[in-house]
């Protein structure tokens, strides 16, 4: 499958079975946990691309039920989500862990994710963390 230039510079782009091509920019989770929020079912057994995946980012995509997913940046643990899920992915580099915007230290939602396996918890807290209701 070709994409095109555009698109190739969005942040997130959801290949749905149900809804077609969707595209997002935006920094961070942010485009991801808008996307759900906004129509959560046109994940369901989609393939999606994002530039960067933390464990957050994939404990998000088990929770809406991606088919399958390709990161440009991977991180270990998210890789094991993926595993634990049986979501297909790939990905071009992978990390141990993602960094933070300034790269001084570990990504925030990397942080609050670490201990949580539970994808559910891990929306509402990625939620209440970026403060929307």
């Amino acid at each position: 499958m070709e994409i095109s230039k555009k698109m190739s510079k969005k942040s997130l782009i959801i290949f749905s079975p149900k809804e077609g091509i969707t595209a997002y920019d935006g920094k961070g989770i942010k485009p991801l946990i808008s996307a759900i929020i906004k129509n959560a079912t046109m994940f369901q057994d989609a393939f999606c691309v994002d530039k960067v995946i933390g464990i957050a980012a994939a404990l998000l995509f088990v929770y809406v039920k991606v088919k399958a997913v390709y990161a440009n940046v991977i991180s270990q643990k998210a890789i094991e989500v993926f595993k634990n899920h049986n979501i297909t992915f790939d990905y071009a580099e992978k990390t141990s862990f993602i960094q933070n915007q300034d790269k001084s230290d570990e990504c925030p939602m990397e942080l609050l994710c670490k201990n949580i396996t539970d994808p559910e918890k891990a929306y509402f807290a990625i939620k209440e963390k970026l403060q929307i209701p």
